[in-house]
């Protein structure tokens, strides 16, 4: 099987890149950030597999924004050969292509160009570091960021990138079925069958009996799916506004797509309407990819 070949871009792209997604972080003086002395990588690094994180200690007066006083980084972004001591380690990191890698999950993207796409199952990741999902480590790197900014010019960072935003909570809905299609029951109830088994070989009788109802009820009740009403109503009373994510491959439905991929078409005109509906009043539609 031939490998694709991932290339890592420029550190000018990097920069511009990570600078403008993170901008919420600076939006104003940007310039600021890009003028750190970070220690650029002037050599290609070769990603290695599996990931692997390691600790960087931050200088006392940004332990704030680092777990326990540290930052973790792809461990083939420390230098070769360190010219400072561990304490000041953090000065020999290019934070920004580390935060390049983490955002665009670069080393996943390198492991499914070798092994094939692991459909955001995390288990198929085999010996990854899992502390890299268990914290918001780019985010952490942007406050770090700034606060470096800060005390390179002796001043807060408030006063040079103005004050943090609030905290968004961006509500999303995968549009994965309006209605209980045979594909969607076959499916739910060989998941279920697998449990059951697994439950059953493990001596966990209540869980076997609460399985098996939920198969039966998933093969052969009538439930109506077409729950959008409701939806928009709860979101009208509480003021929110949300995205809601449409499956739109226009592919022909081989097997696999008819068993994985949503089941509904966005040429329905019940759906087509909904989209009307959506837009009046203020929802944004996106497209919702398909299992492949």
């Amino acid at each position: 099987m031939q490998i694709e070949t991932i290339e890592i871009p420029t550190n000018a792209v990097i920069s511009e890149h990570v600078i403008a997604s993170l901008d919420r972080y600076w939006p104003q003086n940007r310039d600021l950030i890009d003028s750190l002395p970070i220690a650029r990588t002037l050599t290609s690094v070769e990603i290695e597999l599996p990931l692997k994180l390691c600790e960087v200690a931050l200088p006392h007066w940004a332990k704030c924004w680092g777990v326990n006083g540290v930052l973790l980084i792809p461990e083939e972004l420390l230098p070769l050969n360190k010219a400072r001591s561990d304490k000041d380690l953090w000065l020999e990191v290019d934070w920004l292509l580390a935060m390049f890698l983490m955002l665009e999950a670069w080393h996943e993207r390198v492991w499914e160009a070798q092994h094939g796409p692991i459909h955001s199952y995390s288990f198929r990741l085999k010996k990854w570091d899992n502390r890299f999902w268990e914290r918001a480590w780019v985010n952490r790197m942007a406050l770090f960021l700034r606060e470096w900014a800060g005390n390179k010019n002796s001043c807060s960072p408030d006063t040079l990138f103005g004050e943090l935003p609030n905290s968004d909570v961006i509500l999303t809905h995968d549009v994965d079925a309006i209605s209980k299609t045979l594909a969607i029951s076959l499916k739910q109830s060989a998941f279920t069958g697998f449990n059951i088994f697994r439950n059953l070989a493990a001596g966990n009788v209540p869980e076997v009996g609460k399985g098996v109802k939920k198969a039966f009820r998933m093969l052969f009740s009538r439930e109506d799916w077409w729950t959008f009403k409701d939806l928009l109503q709860m979101e009208a009373d509480r003021n929110i506004k949300s995205i809601f994510y449409f499956h739109a491959n226009p592919h022909p439905k081989t097997f696999k797509r008819w068993l994985f991929d949503p089941g509904y078409s966005i040429n329905d005109k019940k759906i087509k309407k909904l989209f009307a509906e959506l837009k009046k009043i203020g929802n944004e539609i996106g497209l919702h990819p398909s299992f492949d």
